[in-house]
């Protein structure tokens, strides 16, 4: 549920942590969002950075200059404010993918699981074609990022092409790089190669994190997407597969990433049940 009262936490000499609710979803997310834009655009002295998660607002603060306490007061009026804000910039970043790819089959293979694209399918009731119809067809809003560097956390906006899936009850020791997990309703990216226990959707082109900043989408950034993007699969083949990852690899290739905003609408979509 939204809490009628957002409720401030401290969690130490540094920062406070406002919650807005106790689920993963769009109108949870936009509090969160509008707060850190008011804290933003308000310029309140001596606070450090705001951290964004699914349902709280973490913030960080210089404490030889302003403890908790008084942050906590300064924010009051700012969370009200926050409260009736009923848009926000929201980036749409178009996100190539061949699904059921060999990478998944072969990590799966490789930890003696089963095919995760094949569980998918068998957990929804649906065959390939339509595990890819309903994932491709609307926007997945990205409401945390971390785990990994550029780890994002996802969930689709449109309850009609919502698909889930139970996460490995063994997880696996390594998961290949830029391959895209479902866990309970969540897409979620391995950004680097680590290990994991969300099933294996497919495979990306791109790179989800890049602390060179070879490419110049990628801006001030080492990330590709934020808290509050929409982020928009589209399925690929192998060989236009191939042909952006050696797009990306040589820094060539132009993300495709639309500036634009999100309106909250009168009933926003709720996760129940979504995981982490």
């Amino acid at each position: 549920m939204i809490f009628q009262h957002p409720v401030v936490r401290r969690t130490g000499d540094l920062s406070l942590t406002i919650e807005f609710g106790d689920e993963v979803s769009l109108e949870a997310s936009f509090r969160v969002l509008a707060l850190a834009q008011q804290i933003k655009v308000a310029s309140i002295p001596h606070v450090v950075e705001t951290i964004p998660t699914h349902r709280s607002l973490g913030v960080v603060v210089d404490a030889n200059a302003i403890g908790t306490t008084r942050l906590s007061d300064i924010l009051d009026e700012e969370i009200l404010q926050a409260l009736e804000l009923r848009s926000v910039p929201s980036r749409i970043v178009r996100i190539p993918m061949l699904y059921d790819d060999f990478w998944s089959t072969d990590c799966a293979v490789a930890h003696k699981h089963e095919n995760s694209f094949s569980a998918i399918c068998r957990e929804n009731q649906i065959g390939p074609e339509e595990v890819i119809e309903k994932h491709t067809g609307t926007d997945h809003w990205v409401g945390a990022v971390g785990f990994t560097p550029g780890c994002t956390q996802a969930f689709p906006l449109d309850e009609n092409h919502i698909i889930t899936a139970t996460k490995c009850p063994v997880p696996r020791t390594w998961t290949y790089s830029r391959i895209v997990g479902l866990g309970g309703r969540l897409t979620a990216p391995y950004t680097v190669e680590s290990p994991g226990g969300y099933q294996m959707l497919g495979r990306t082109p791109l790179d989800w994190y890049d602390p060179s900043r070879k490419n110049a989408s990628y801006g001030d950034d080492i990330t590709l997407c934020r808290v509050g993007d929409r982020q928009r699969f589209e399925a690929v083949d192998l060989r236009t597969y191939e042909a952006i990852r050696e797009a990306v690899v040589t820094g060539s290739y132009e993300y495709q990433i639309e500036q634009s905003e999100m309106t909250l609408p009168e009933r926003a979509v709720v996760q129940d049940g979504a995981d982490e």
